[in-house]
């Protein structure tokens, strides 16, 4: 689950551009099966990167990357995030990677 601070849901609201009652996708990561058999196969290092304001809600997309045994780069994970504060990429770290690479 995301970690939200009850008192900073306004403040979530705010910088993603929503009013009161609406229903919001916080968070989403996501991996496909050639990534993991990828990362399977060569699990040494991840390399992430934020890229910011590229999609339609101007969110975040955090994306890790690998490099495989002939130096080639692969996707290996994504995530759409609500913003760049620490919890976010505390949830990221603790949650979302550990659950889908393992």
């Amino acid at each position: 689950s995301f970690p939200i601070d009850p008192l900073s849901v306004d403040e979530v609201q705010k910088s993603m551009r929503v009013s009161n009652g609406c229903d919001v996708l916080l968070a989403l990561a996501w991996i496909t099966g050639k990534e993991i058999s990828m990362l399977e196969r060569f699990p040494e290092v991840l390399f992430a990167d934020v890229t910011e304001c590229t999609n339609k809600e101007r969110r975040g997309m955090f994306v890790c990357t690998s490099q495989d045994g002939n130096g080639n780069i692969f996707n290996a994970l994504h995530c759409y995030m609500p913003n760049g504060k620490p919890q976010t990429f505390d949830w990221i770290y603790s949650e979302a990677i550990p659950k889908l690479v393992g």
